[in-house]
């Protein structure tokens, strides 16, 4: 993927994978096996897929009142387990 932005036509010539696409999505076109509405939603529901799987990481700054719900909690927890027959 390039850093530079092309216009689809421009990337079609210059990029196989993408060629790849549109050639494969072309050919499902035009052997009706998709419409241009069911191309465009699969190519959506492919995308929210995908933001949906992609693992996130993030931060959260241990603050002292943090760090007292979380030993709150682990006691908790801790002494239900405990209590287990």
């Amino acid at each position: 993927m390039s850093d530079t932005r092309q216009s689809a036509r421009e990337r079609y010539f210059t990029d196989s994978i993408y060629k790849n696409i549109v050639d494969t999505m072309t050919h499902m076109l035009n052997t009706a096996q998709l419409t241009p509405s069911e191309m465009r939603e699969a190519a959506i529901l492919a995308s929210i897929n995908y933001e949906n799987l992609r693992i996130r990481s993030f931060h959260i700054t241990m603050t002292p009142e943090l760090h007292a719900t979380l030993e709150s909690l682990n006691s908790m927890v801790s002494d239900t387990i405990e209590s287990k027959p």
